[in-house]
């Protein structure tokens, strides 16, 4: 089971069906947690985010945490990253934080932290580009030609 729990709420039509585009074809299923924005300062926002964010966490999931100070991947080098933790864990929870990002608490409590490169993704097509990304990863392990390029 696949689980992105992200801080705020999807409401725009247009990211949701693209969204539900790529979720859909997902085995096992990927699950939405989103989680209200927390308010107050910066630091408590963040603060709180995490503990929002870890309390919605699957028992017994991996956690993947999104950051720009993660490592990026390519698809070809991410789907051998997911493969791993799949052979630890049947259950992966990827973390998306807030606009202030994700606290340090979150990111030491996961197994690994990525990124989606260098530019900055606002959270909601974030959400898109990580779920096409994981869909992505599962035509790449059972070699789907879905993805054709960038193979080793």
């Amino acid at each position: 089971m696949f689980s992105i729990i992200a801080i705020g709420k999807m409401r725009g039509r247009a990211e949701l069906d693209l969204f539900n585009r790529y979720a859909k074809r997902i085995r096992p299923s990927l699950d939405l947690i989103e989680i209200n924005e927390s308010k107050g300062q910066p630091i408590e926002t963040k603060i709180k985010d995490a503990q929002n964010l870890l309390k919605a966490v699957p028992e017994k999931s991996l956690i993947i945490s999104l950051d720009e100070g993660g490592k990026s991947y390519n698809s070809f080098d991410f789907a051998m990253h997911m493969q791993k933790c799949l052979e630890l864990s049947k259950s992966i929870s990827f973390l998306i934080g807030g606009a202030e990002g994700l606290h340090a608490s979150a990111i030491k409590t996961s197994h690994s932290v990525i990124s989606l490169g260098k530019l900055t993704w606002p959270h909601m097509i974030a959400r898109i580009l990580l779920t096409e990304q994981i869909y992505r990863a599962q035509m790449i392990l059972s070699g789907h030609p879905y993805h054709r390029q960038g193979r080793p």
